[in-house]
């Protein structure tokens, strides 16, 4: 996935029907991922500061990111974050880390880290 600027950021994960999902926070913010053999695919987010990825082969993969201290989420496909609209705010306000984890059984599972007190 790499291209002529070096990652901010990157995680990466894989299962055996998806394959690797990477996902990658460049230098300017921007939101990469890129699932199997697939097309590299920018998300519409700017001041994107972290991504996590996480993937399973009964509910696809799962992709968070963190946007100005609000943490969105989608499972399903690589791409799902394309669409601004298919990203609910998991979190927002405070928000300073995103980690994700998810297999066939129980589905997704998204943590966030926020800065205490909360504001929301």
């Amino acid at each position: 996935m790499s291209n002529s600027n070096p990652a901010k950021q990157i995680s990466v994960a894989s299962d055996g029907t998806n394959g690797a999902v990477v996902g990658e926070v460049d230098p300017s913010g921007n939101a990469w991922v890129q699932e199997g053999s697939g097309s590299r695919i920018q998300l519409p987010y700017t001041g994107v500061s972290r991504i996590a990825v996480a993937s399973d082969p009964t509910n696809g993969p799962l992709v968070a990111i963190l946007v100005n201290g609000t943490a969105y989420a989608y499972q399903g496909s690589a791409g799902g974050l394309t669409s601004a609209g298919n990203g609910g705010a998991e979190r927002s306000g405070g928000v300073t880390s995103v980690a994700v984890a998810t297999d066939p059984t129980h589905g997704p599972s998204i943590s966030v880290l926020c800065r205490s007190p909360h504001p929301g």
